[in-house]
């Protein structure tokens, strides 16, 4: 097997040749319980649970290893660099009964905190809007701050472990809160958790564990851009707490060293399809973003097409006197859920009654808001080449 990655985001990339027996090595199987009692012991041995954050509309207290901090940086010292710290996110005293977690990932507290970055988004007020979606729902709230050394207990993926991505540290984040005994006050493990990346605030309201509903079969339920035709967008998404889904973080870990963190998933995900159709494992587009980022989600459409006969799923619209092909190089052209495997694809309109898409263009047109989509405000759908249909709550 030749697998292809890009390296610190060059142009260039280099091959590295594994082998089958290599790759289940590595990335601890492509089989649902492959590596993961190494991976787990190695979690809980890497982060500690003594921390609470208090979500005030400024930055107040920080509680670490019993002692309570004012700052950001006291709190980021206190931790060090050798660890990561899993900290429960407070915004009030409403007891967090669900089994479905909210969790967010940062390199350090003082990021957090820090004033609007380049993209003018503030990270803190944003964290407080999560926060008080995730009571709405009595979701228990988690940050996981740190790095968390590469020193996993299988081998990176990557040609060159040192250029590990940061944003895929996610991952861990996920797999961490899935190792807690009991998920807030629910007396029970998290069942699965909503993804949301720092730079996301809540737009419209709805209760977030209606998309597991819309199909029993999935384990990942994610969607693409608003702006362009990407495979899945890693900024938002849901995932359970199963083997196919810890499965699928931790191979997302294993293959964790390209420019973008969603280059691995996009990977993980072919390579899960390529149980029905073996052509989509080896396939040259994963050599680079550019090249996965246009060739993905139309391979995708192929396979469906022509080779996948087991597939559940609506068809793949198009706007009228256009190709597929063409218009999924300009737009999403997903007009209904779609189940590929264990994954679901949600579209990136309106498709449901009272169920949002999970993130889009503005706080009036989605679950989350994601960057600069925050501040871009879409007052129809009429322009959307896929429509706005309203789906029939089955699959095909």
């Amino acid at each position: 097997m030749v697998l292809l990655l890009a390296v610190d985001g060059a142009k260039k990339h280099k091959e590295k040749h594994v082998s089958d027996d290599d790759l289940k090595l590595e990335l601890g199987g492509l089989g649902v319980n492959g590596g993961s009692g190494r991976i787990d012991a190695w979690l809980v041995a890497q982060t500690t649970t003594e921390c609470r954050i208090a979500l005030t509309d400024r930055p107040s207290t920080f509680e670490l290893d019993g002692k309570t901090f004012a700052s950001a940086a006291a709190f980021d010292k206190q931790r060090g660099t050798k660890r990561a710290a899993l900290c429960v996110v407070r915004r009030s005293e409403k007891t967090a009964t669900s089994t479905l977690a909210m969790v967010s990932f940062s390199s350090d507290m003082s990021y957090v905190v820090s004033t609007p970055n380049n993209k003018n988004f503030a990270l803190w007020p944003a964290l407080v809007e999560r926060g008080a979606y995730a009571d709405r729902w009595r979701l228990p709230h988690y940050l996981l701050v740190g790095t968390i050394e590469d020193r996993a207990p299988f081998k990176n993926a990557c040609p060159d472990a040192a250029k590990a991505l940061l944003h895929v540290v996610k991952t861990l984040a996920l797999l961490r809160v899935f190792l807690l005994k009991e998920c807030g006050a629910s007396g029970k493990p998290c069942a699965a958790a909503l993804y949301a990346d720092m730079d996301t605030a809540p737009g419209l309201d709805a209760d977030p564990s209606r998309y597991l509903r819309l199909d029993p079969h999935a384990d990942f339920v994610v969607s693409s851009n608003i702006h362009k035709p990407i495979l899945a967008n890693s900024g938002v998404f849901l995932v359970t707490n199963t083997p196919g889904g810890r499965a699928l973080l931790r191979n997302w870990w294993g293959y964790r060293c390209a420019r973008h963190d969603q280059l691995a998933l996009w990977k993980v995900l072919f390579d899960r399809w390529a149980t029905v159709v073996p052509r989509l494992r080896d396939l040259p587009i994963f050599a680079s973003y550019a090249l996965a980022h246009n060739r993905a989600m139309p391979e995708l459409v192929a396979a469906r097409e022509a080779t996948w006969p087991a597939l559940r799923g609506a068809k793949w619209a198009c706007a009228p006197n256009s190709t597929c092909g063409r218009l999924l190089h300009a737009e999403n052209c997903v007009s209904e859920p779609i189940s590929v495997g264990a994954t679901l694809l949600v579209p990136m309109h309106p498709f449901a009654p009272g169920l949002p898409p999970l993130q889009g263009p503005g706080r009036k047109q989605a679950l989350f808001c994601h960057k600069v989509d925050c501040f871009e405000e879409s007052t129809s759908d009429a322009g959307h080449p896929c429509g706005g249909s309203v789906w029939n709550g089955t699959f095909v």
